[in-house]
């Protein structure tokens, strides 16, 4: 599927921002019903809703986009306030999870990387103090140094470029989502349209 086919799923605003268009019957609809009692600024969005809302961000890749929920009444002043609140809420938690993640990685990377090096002297530095022990002995520390330090810096590599450039375009796109602009529209208006 080309870009161009995945950008035709989505309405294009005059300025070119796509929409993420959200239908649902009510405000409450929007979030997850195991905290029912919380207000709605403190509840979790609706895992399928964010789910879905991270998928497109996805799909759109760099696309400037806004956020639109269809209910079938519009909200009042509040309570738009509270969901663009909450939706910022929600997306800049996970931002920050993603972001304790990254770092994460890193110091776990430099850690096996210190490994892998630290062995690969202690090789170099071991050879020539064990030539007095039986050969066997010594190669097998040597070679067992030798994977160590391989082990170490593999590791160290799969961490950073395996993981990391990931976790950075997820750490991004929940970005986006936190600030994106978050509009609101009747279901009545988009059936008359």
């Amino acid at each position: 599927m080309s870009r161009r086919d995945i950008l035709d799923r989505y309405e294009v605003l005059p300025d070119g921002r796509a929409v993420i268009e959200v239908a649902a019957a009510s405000v409450s609809e929007l979030y997850n019903n195991f905290d029912r009692n919380a207000p709605f600024i403190r509840k979790d969005l609706d895992e399928e809703l964010a789910s879905y809302l991270k998928d497109c961000c996805r799909e759109l890749g760099r696309q400037e986009f806004v956020v639109r929920f269809v209910l079938q009444q519009l909200p009042d002043e509040a309570q738009r306030v509270r969901v663009a609140s909450s939706m910022f809420t929600y997306f800049h938690y996970l931002a920050e999870l993603e972001r304790r993640d990254i770092l994460k990685a890193f110091r776990r990377g430099g850690v096996l990387l210190l490994a892998g090096i630290l062995a690969i002297g202690l090789e170099f530095s071991v050879a020539a103090t064990i030539k007095n022990l039986e050969p066997l002995a010594a190669k097998i520390i040597l070679e067992g140094l030798t994977i160590l330090s391989w082990v170490a810096v593999w590791e160290c590599t799969v961490t950073l470029v395996g993981g990391v450039p990931g976790a950075w375009r997820r750490l991004r796109r929940l970005r986006r989502l936190a600030t994106a602009e978050v509009q609101f529209a009747s279901l009545a208006a988009e059936v008359r349209s």
